[in-house]
């Protein structure tokens, strides 16, 4: 029974969305039930599709059906084999009653980088619980879709990487893609390319990370391979982390201003106009045991 907030306390009273069978038990158990006929005749009355209207839910083109949300998951793991699967969890009530509607599957997608071993920490969203919920089901999906479509694409990340590219144009240094490692904001897959730089023999003498965890995960594997920070390879981290200045050697880092970044972005809401033009704001290097401060 689905009960709406339309209860009254002083004529005890309440207003439900029933289902015919759920309508007679009611009345064979002799209770009194009245039957609302404008707000039954609105709630069952056919949705009209917008004009031209293809795709989604007659009347709300911006909500995919079961079947194209289905639809959509599958392409979307068909499309990030790493990333996404579609998995079958077994049947609807509808498709194990004999005799009774054709039912669907039950499914769920599962996201995960496939080419990282676990064990990891896991989260459940669930969307769709009533058919009517269109919202939060297209909302779990364009998560869902978000977090596959845009992996590896940070652009914290992609605006760092620049930084470090065009400070070595200026330097006058060629841009060594052996020495680039692509890895997660975390130390782990940090630790797993440092090692296998130095497992391929490849020389270096400094580390330009983006994050601090990241640069803090390239000092572990340094340590571990007995290779000294600073004295045979300097560290620089990003963001000035707590633990930049409680590590042994302490971390060198890049340092911005948060709280004014906060100020401009809270600002420019407030005063939108339609201009999406972006603002870079200064940041500072601060210098510690990791490059020999």
């Amino acid at each position: 029974m689905d009960l709406t907030a339309a209860v009254d306390h002083t004529k005890h009273t309440v207003e439900a969305v029933l289902s015919p069978e759920q309508y007679l038990a009611l009345v064979k158990e002799g209770r009194r039930v009245e039957l609302l006929e404008e707000p039954t005749r609105v709630l069952n009355a056919p949705r009209q599709g917008l004009t031209a209207q293809a795709t989604g839910i007659p009347g709300y083109a911006c909500y995919r059906t079961v079947d194209e949300t289905y639809s959509a998951m599958a392409q979307l793991a068909s499309s990030y084999p790493s990333l996404a699967s579609w998995n079958d969890i077994g049947d609807t009530g509808d498709k194990v009653t004999a005799g009774g509607k054709p039912g669907d599957d039950m499914r769920v997608l599962v996201l995960t980088n496939k080419s990282r071993p676990g064990p990891k920490p896991r989260f459940f969203l669930m969307g769709g619980i009533h058919a009517r919920e269109y919202t939060t089901a297209e909302l779990t999906a364009r998560f869902a879709e978000q977090l596959a479509t845009k992996y590896g694409t940070d652009p914290e990340a992609t605006q760092r990487f620049r930084g470090y590219s065009e400070a070595l144009q200026e330097a006058g240094i060629n841009l060594d893609d052996e020495l680039i490692g692509r890895v997660e904001f975390e130390s782990e897959s940090a630790e797993a390319i440092v090692d296998g730089l130095m497992r391929r023999q490849v020389p270096f003498d400094g580390i330009v990370a983006a994050s601090d965890l990241i640069a803090l995960g390239g000092i572990r594997a340094l340590s571990r391979a007995g290779r000294s920070v600073p004295r045979d390879v300097s560290v620089v981290g990003y963001d000035n982390m707590l633990l930049s200045r409680l590590s042994t050697p302490t971390l060198s880092t890049v340092q911005q201003d948060i709280p004014k970044a906060g100020r401009l972005l809270v600002a420019k809401l407030l005063e939108w106009a339609g201009d999406a033009r972006s603002e870079l704001l200064a940041t500072e290097l601060i210098i510690r045991e990791s490059c020999g401060g």
